[in-house]
């Protein structure tokens, strides 16, 4: 008998991301395609163990492998180019 596979909420995107909040997206992503996570990470040509970290939001997974997963699963990452009223202030004087 094929292993079910229950679709998760998808996080609060309005927040701002985070290496958890990614993994749940990705795990939010993979079972609304309805996929194990044994199929996934065959289709993403990682490791269980791998996919698995990315999900609970370990911090030392590798780029490669972050990337690898989220261009397999169809998630699309942009960037935007900040505000003039949210730049960063840095005080320039040294100690």
């Amino acid at each position: 008998m094929a292993k079910r596979v229950i679709a998760t909420k998808s996080p609060n995107l309005d927040l701002p991301v985070n290496i958890k909040r990614l993994g749940e997206f990705v795990r939010y992503k993979r079972t609304s395609l309805d996929l194990t996570i044994e199929n996934a990470a065959s289709l993403c040509g990682v490791s269980k163990q791998a996919l698995n970290n990315i999900e609970l939001g370990v911090e030392t997974v590798k780029l490669v492998t972050l990337f690898k997963v989220i261009n397999e699963l169809g998630i699309s990452l942009w960037f935007e180019k900040p505000n003039a009223s949210s730049k960063v202030e840095t005080d320039d004087e040294w100690l």
